[in-house]
């Protein structure tokens, strides 16, 4: 391509030329199938919606090359754990579909074939997809287990451990799938005065007891994180013990 213009006041009729544009190069070809969609993805809304029924939101973008005819539609193929193989046709301008009434926690295969007046073309990659959710939500969607009825309760405190437990996700919120299992987060140097959900973390109490059918009488040490304290009379208070332990 170039441009025309009138350059010349002296003879109007007359035309200069521009350079000419870079290349384009075309090729003219009769229309054929189409290229085929891409793969089936997993659409967020997926997941349980009771304890024996599961759904699977599917989208899909059309082919880059509709093979020089408009596409008229396109026919997705599912094969359950089975092996069964159902198929729905769609209208050309639908790239969105919900597989329902699914068995939760089982995987489902899903395929596109997209088609033109001159037929259909290939399969589209397929998508393997389970049909669940993440762990923790309810059949409503909503992240349940951040209740506090399934917050870690300690239920044994050592010098350098602890042991703590929590409970089992019940059925509505296990996504539809077996729990594989839980990953537990442990956060260093929580203080005394620290607060977590309003509930206050108390100073453990310790108690040093001395038994004897006689009178006692002298000193005493203690072990604590390793070092020993220095002499500590029988008789000390209970401050003259917590100096001890923290000199």
């Amino acid at each position: 391509v170039r441009a025309i213009n009138n350059c010349d006041t002296e003879d109007p009729a007359r035309a200069c030329y521009g350079e000419f544009s870079e290349l384009q190069l075309f090729t003219v070809r009769d229309p054929r199938t189409p290229l085929p969609p891409s793969a089936p993805r997993r659409d967020s809304r997926t997941g349980i919606r009771t304890l024996n029924e599961a759904a699977i939101h599917l989208s899909w973008t059309p082919p880059v090359d509709n093979g020089g005819s408009p596409i008229t539609g396109y026919i997705l193929y599912m094969r359950d754990p089975n092996g069964a193989v159902t198929n729905v046709v769609l209208g050309k301008e639908t790239t969105t579909w919900i597989a329902d009434s699914l068995r939760p926690g089982q995987v489902y295969r899903f395929h596109l074939v997209a088609t033109n007046s001159l037929g259909r073309s290939g399969n589209s990659p397929t998508a393997s997809i389970l049909a669940a959710n993440h762990p923790g939500f309810d059949y409503d969607g909503q992240a349940a287990y951040f209740d506090s009825n399934f917050r870690p309760d300690i239920t044994d405190v050592q010098e350098r451990s602890l042991t703590t437990k929590w409970s089992h996700l019940p059925a509505n919120m296990s996504g539809g799938s077996p729990i594989t299992g839980f990953k537990l987060y442990l956060y260093e140097d929580v203080r005394p005065t620290s607060q977590a959900d309003s509930d206050p973390i108390n100073l453990e109490v310790q108690q040093i007891n001395f038994k004897s059918e006689n009178d006692l009488s002298g000193t005493f040490t203690a072990n604590f994180r390793g070092f020993e304290t220095a002499d500590i009379p029988i008789d000390a208070s209970a401050e003259e013990v917590k100096f001890a332990l923290e000199n």
